[in-house]
């Protein structure tokens, strides 16, 4: 979970926060659903002391169950410089 200030902040610092966790060999899953649950539950931010804070990610890491060996096949682009 990322809390910030301003609402650009937390998303850019999480895709920063992503990228590395893949150099490092994890994985991970932005969710949505954990996000509502704990804009609307009172109880949960005072649980997780952030009362008052603006939760802009919910990111869950870990490592993988699954190796995959090859990436999706893909059509050479078909790009012009000018």
């Amino acid at each position: 979970m990322l809390t910030c200030e301003g609402p650009w902040n937390g998303p850019l610092a999480a895709r920063s926060m992503e990228l590395m966790a893949e150099a490092e060999g994890l994985g991970s899953l932005y969710s949505g659903f954990i996000q509502r649950g704990i804009f609307y539950s009172p109880e949960v931010q005072e649980l997780l002391d952030i009362t008052g804070e603006q939760v802009a990610v919910c990111m869950l890491m870990g490592y993988p169950a699954v190796k995959y060996r090859r990436t999706v096949p893909r059509q050479k682009a078909n790009v012009t410089w000018k």
